[in-house]
């Protein structure tokens, strides 16, 4: 009968070290899932920004490639 309630306790024991370890290994890939959830919203802003960055530096060069069109034309036009 002793053997047996030990066995009993040495289950739940372990039971509980196993409910233990699933619960910290939920925490942990809880945390990691957050982490990498706003590293990825960090990429989407900075992708984002860039972009808009190059949408702004296309907009320059259309505008300096329409200049340069509008001197040639001048230029062209004086001879």
């Amino acid at each position: 009968m002793a053997c047996v309630i030990y066995w009993r306790h040495y289950l739940c024991v372990c039971a509980q070290n196993t409910l233990k370890n699933v619960e910290e290994e939920c925490t942990h890939l809880q945390l990691m899932y957050q982490s990498s959830q706003d590293e990825l919203e960090q990429l989407v802003e900075r992708s984002e920004e860039h972009i808009q960055e190059i949408r702004e530096l296309n907009d320059k060069f259309q505008v300096r490639l329409t200049m340069s069109s509008v001197t040639r034309l001048q230029v062209h036009c004086h001879l």
